[in-house]
């Protein structure tokens, strides 16, 4: 993945309807791995306030399980400008490669 998020596309289609949704999601693994080495790496560094950075962690762990996607869609509540054009760039690439394939 170099450093990226993972992405998965679904497609669905319906006759000539075509339905492209996407999103970044943190992947179990990485949840699990991280919740981990809170409980069992976590007690034997030498840190002063490792009780707050085991908070923390739990905290982080809590919100990678309550919202593992993200959603990409141009109607999300923290979508700005910049994120409805690149929906449209990656809307318009995904059609453009099914009407390609379709047309093979």
């Amino acid at each position: 993945m170099a450093g990226d998020w993972p992405m998965q596309v679904l497609i669905e289609q319906n006759g000539k309807n075509i339905t492209i949704s996407y999103f970044m999601f943190m992947p179990w693994g990485w949840i699990v791995t991280l919740a981990i080495m809170l409980f069992f790496f976590l007690p034997f560094v030498p840190v002063s306030g490792t009780h707050l950075v085991f908070l923390l962690g739990l905290g982080v762990v809590a919100v990678a399980i309550y919202k593992q996607r993200f959603d990409f869609s141009p109607n999300a509540s923290w979508q700005g400008p910049p994120r409805q054009r690149w929906n449209d760039k990656m809307m318009r690439l995904l059609t453009d490669a099914f009407l390609h394939t379709a047309q093979n």
